[in-house]
């Protein structure tokens, strides 16, 4: 009996002392979110206190998306990339890094990309859908040519059909704020 209890308290302490050794939780193992600067009408005093929440929520990292404002609130607008833009974005880095959490960017001013240079005819406003149907073993006749190359044959014959490409339908979304009156 004491040698089933010497074998369990060894084993207990074993299992304390391995705890111990885990390895320190970095950035990259948390998750992460997207943060939407809205008109990036943000400020010191307000990065602080989020980064600060974020930070003990358990984030690791932001990735800012700089977008348009909110109406009614243009007055707080900072332009993207002006000098005021470039110093929020450096003191959020700064205090993302006391807070333990990486600070990324998406690669514009959010979606669709663009600005107020951005003609109606360039500007992405259209949706395009593919849509397919499968019948179990029966060749889906799209009317477009397949320019996929010939699938390989395994060992049992041909694989399972895939869905046919090329199958599109254009659909211009509304733009009410573009509509004349």
């Amino acid at each position: 009996m004491k040698k089933n209890n010497l074998l369990w308290a060894f084993l207990l302490l074993g299992g304390i002392a391995q705890a111990q050794d885990w390895p320190e939780v970095r950035p990259e193992a948390r998750p992460g979110s997207r943060w939407w600067w809205l008109g990036s009408a943000v400020d010191e005093k307000n990065l602080s206190y989020n980064l600060a929440e974020y930070g003990s929520a358990g984030l690791g990292s932001l990735e800012i998306t700089p977008i348009y404002g909110v109406q009614g609130n243009d007055k707080n607008d900072i332009d993207f990339l002006s000098p005021k833009w470039m110093e929020m974005l450096r003191y959020t880095q700064a205090e993302g890094k006391k807070n333990g959490i990486d600070i990324d960017m998406n690669t514009g001013t959010g979606w669709p990309f663009g600005g107020p240079e951005v003609t109606i005819e360039e500007a992405a406003s259209k949706a395009l859908f593919e849509t397919w149907q499968a019948d179990g073993g029966k060749k889906s006749d799209t009317g477009y040519p397949d320019k996929r190359p010939e699938r390989s044959q395994t060992a049992e014959g041909n694989r399972p059909p895939e869905p046919p490409y090329g199958i599109r339908r254009e659909r211009h979304l509304p733009r009410p704020d573009l509509e004349s009156e």
